[in-house]
C-alpha cells in the first residue's frame, strides 16, 4: 500500500499535496493490519519490494494516463528525487508478475489510455496483464476528499467478504449520500472478472 508520495518542484508538473489520500491509506492500512508506505517511503525501489506477492495493490496516489504513448506516459507517482524516477509506468507494470486478487488504483484517470479495437491501452490493462483479474480503477480526475470517503466505504465491505464489484457499488452509493454531484462518487469502475 503506497499513497501521497514525495516529489520535488517541477515547472512542467503542479500536482498538490494528496492529504485524503493519506488518510484514506492510513485508515484502509489499519483494516488490513498493514503499514502503509507514506510520503518519501512511498519509492518505486519498496513498492516494488513488496508487490509481487501482495494478495491486495492498493494504491492512493498520483496516476497520469496518456492517449498518445500509454505504456511509457501513462504511470503512477512514486516519492522520487525527480519526478521521472518516481514513475511507475504501464510498461513496467505489465511486464511484473504479480499474485494479487485485486489492485485498487486510487487516483486520477487511471481507466484511460489509448483506445484500440480490443480496449484501452493503460494502467489498468497492464496489471491485469501481470496477472490482476480485477482492477479498481478511475475514468476522470478525482476529488481527493470524496475519493477517501469511497475508498474506505469500499475497503469496509470488502473486509465483510463482499465481492468487488457488489462493495463498490455500495460504498458508491454511499459516496453519493455524501456528495451529490455524481462527478464525486461515479468515476470508478471494476476492470476485468466480478469476483
Amino acid at each position: 500500500m503506497a499513497l501521497n508520495p514525495y516529489l520535488p518542484k517541477n515547472e512542467t508538473w503542479f500536482l498538490t499535496e494528496l492529504f485524503g489520500a493519506e488518510e484514506e491509506s492510513e485508515t484502509v492500512a489499519g483494516m488490513l493490519n498493514l503499514e502503509p508506505l507514506i510520503g518519501k517511503f512511498a519509492t518505486k525501489d519498496q513498492i516494488l519490494s513488496k508487490v509481487e506477492e501482495a494478495s491486495l495493490l492498493y494504491f492512493a496516489a498520483h496516476g497520469i494516463a496518456s492517449r498518445e504513448d500509454p505504456l511509457e506516459k501513462s504511470f503512477l507517482m512514486r516519492s522520487a528525487e525527480t519526478f521521472e524516477q518516481g514513475w511507475w509506468t504501464a510498461k513496467e507494470i505489465q511486464s511484473a508478475r504479480l499474485k494479487a486478487n485485486l489492485a485498487v488504483l486510487s487516483a486520477c484517470q487511471t481507466g484511460l489510455g489509448q483506445a484500440h479495437d480490443a480496449g484501452i491501452i493503460g494502467l489498468s490493462r497492464a496489471f491485469q496483464i501481470a496477472g490482476v483479474p480485477r482492477v479498481v480503477m478511475s475514468l476522470w480526475r478525482v476529488d481527493d476528499e470524496a475519493t477517501n470517503y469511497l475508498m474506505q466505504a469500499f475497503m469496509k465491505h470488502l473486509q465483510t467478504g463482499m465481492i468487488a464489484s457488489e462493495a463498490l457499488q455500495k460504498a458508491m452509493l454511499e459516496a453519493k449520500g455524501e456528495y451529490s454531484e455524481p462527478l464525486h462518487w461515479a468515476s470508478f469502475a471494476l476492470f476485468g472478472t466480478p469476483r
